[in-house]
């Protein structure tokens, strides 16, 4: 059994009905949430800009999902389901950074012994824009 598949057997990514406007609201909160982090990376807020550019990542992600008739209850499980999904057109190192950096916020949020510095918050806002154009160009964004 695959890890998606054993996600979607314990009812961590699930089917429903495909949403084109959910996945366009994603989209918008995507951006909206880029448009903060980098407004925290500028105020040298950087375990703010990691924070809530990954949240610009994943509702990217969500809007994926929401296409394609999923909802999750996993960050875990929706980089599993964009290996499957989406490999080839995302690219394995997209989805390995995704996965990296999703670990990283994890780290970042609770875990009192780090701290982002400049340099990670920075190479994260840079990859999740090119996250959120790639992810816009399939919606039809």
């Amino acid at each position: 059994m695959t890890e998606l598949e054993e996600c979607i057997r314990k009812g961590l990514i699930r089917k429903i009905p495909p949403s084109q406007e959910q996945a366009y609201l994603s989209m918008e909160k995507a951006w909206e949430m880029l448009g903060e982090a980098q407004a925290n990376l500028e105020e040298s807020r950087y375990n703010s800009a990691v924070l809530v550019g990954y949240v610009a990542a994943l509702n990217a992600a969500k809007a994926l999902l929401s296409r394609d008739g999923f909802r999750e209850k996993s960050h875990y499980c929706i980089a599993r389901f964009l290996e499957v999904h989406y490999c080839e057109v995302l690219g394995s190192g997209m989805l390995h950074m995704f996965d990296t950096y999703r670990e990283a916020r994890h780290e970042t949020q609770y875990s009192a012994t780090h701290n982002s510095n400049e340099s990670e918050a920075k190479e994260f806002i840079r990859f999740t824009e090119e996250f959120l154009e790639k992810i816009s160009g399939l919606i039809g964004d």
